[in-house]
């Protein structure tokens, strides 16, 4: 009877750290797609989320920097190789002691923005690039109100200039 309990209970602390290990090392995965007329950059692998994302102006140039925790290698040479309309370049600065990667996104403009959000089920952190070109909205929309003419629908033409 002793030996089977020790078995079981064996089993059971095999699985238990074989699991804990399994989600202690998994690291972050990537993707990123256009989608209409917007970039989506996406990350999975957490439940929970600690990033940094920064906007910088580096000479001519502006930059959004992304600083996360456990991105994958694999992740990475992913990025690289990526081309799109509203980003540049796309540089990673590798792991630091504490396992933080900084992903660079060059923009091609200073009209190209930038908007992170969170998702559940499944958990992702994403990060859409688009652009927010604002010459697009028309100043005709609005007319000014002494320039409108009124109509009114029950007016009937005048019967005594009318020729016949």
């Amino acid at each position: 009877m002793n030996t089977s309990i020790f078995f079981k209970s064996t089993i059971f602390l095999a699985l238990t750290t074989l699991t804990c290990l399994k989600s202690w090392g998994s690291e972050l995965k990537t993707a990123l797609k256009l989608q209409g007329e917007t970039l989506n950059f996406e990350i999975l692998g957490q439940k929970s989320w600690d990033y940094d994302i920064q906007r910088l102006k580096s000479g001519k140039q502006t930059k959004v920097q992304l600083s996360i925790k456990g991105l994958s290698n694999e992740s990475i040479q992913a990025l690289k190789v990526q081309t799109n309309p509203f980003v540049e370049s796309i540089k990673v600065v590798p792991k630091s002691l504490d396992d933080i990667s900084i992903v660079e996104f060059v923009l091609k403009n200073d009209q190209v923005e930038a908007f992170d959000y969170l998702t559940d089920q499944p958990s992702k952190l994403i990060v859409d690039f688009y652009l927010n070109d604002e010459s697009k909205i028309k100043s005709t929309d609005v007319l000014p109100k002494d320039k409108t003419k009124k109509v009114s629908k029950n007016t009937l033409p005048d019967k005594k200039n009318t020729a016949r």
